[in-house]
């Protein structure tokens, strides 16, 4: 039997760069809230290691998708030997802002943690996401939220009240532009 789950999305209500950290990220100062625009991933137990599939063709089910290494990395750090067959019904756009890989890697640690009876607590959980990368531990709650460091180091915060009964507009332009891409190029704009 399969479990799913809701993958949602986020904007950043702000964002503020405040410099480059020794480790070649930036230190961020950012308050994320989440959006209901939602992936779907239905998980199931059987097979060997993780075996994936996903609506989007221009993703790879491999390695190289957030969803493949969360699958791999929490099957590793819980010590389980079954296999876990993912699949991922994609909505969101790649490369928006929108944080979807984020969103569906800490989707896919929620749910295996479910799927296989809790073996992991929450701090592991956290330090699994952070090291997939900056906004995935943003995920792994479901309240706006103030994130610094690289964006791992996540403070919960209460639903705005200006922001009840509003939604977001969201407006994708065709194009994306990668988060790696972006930060490589804040070079180009030297601090004033």
């Amino acid at each position: 039997m399969a479990l799913e789950k809701n993958s949602p999305c986020k904007v950043n209500l702000l964002l503020n760069i405040l410099g480059r950290r020794p480790d070649g990220f930036h230190e961020l100062e950012t308050v994320m809230h989440p959006v209901n625009l939602c992936d779907r991933l239905a998980f199931e137990r059987g097979g060997r290691g993780v075996e994936m599939t996903c609506s989007g063709a221009s993703l790879g089910t491999d390695s190289s998708n957030l969803v493949h290494r969360a699958a791999t990395e929490f099957l590793q750090a819980a010590q389980v030997n079954d296999g876990v067959r993912i699949h991922l019904e994609k909505k969101i756009p790649l490369a928006a802002g929108l944080g979807g890989g984020s969103g569906n890697a800490a989707t896919t640690l929620l749910g295996l943690n479910e799927l296989f009876g809790q073996p992991l607590p929450q701090e592991k959980l956290h330090e699994i996401a952070a090291a997939l990368g900056s906004d995935t531990p943003f995920f792994l709650q479901t309240k706006p939220a103030l994130a610094t460091g690289r964006g791992e180091n996540v403070q919960s915060l209460e639903f705005f009240p200006a922001l009840r009964g509003t939604v977001f507009l969201l407006i994708h332009p065709g194009f994306g532009i990668s988060t790696a891409w972006a930060y490589q190029n804040l070079a180009r704009f030297p601090p004033r």
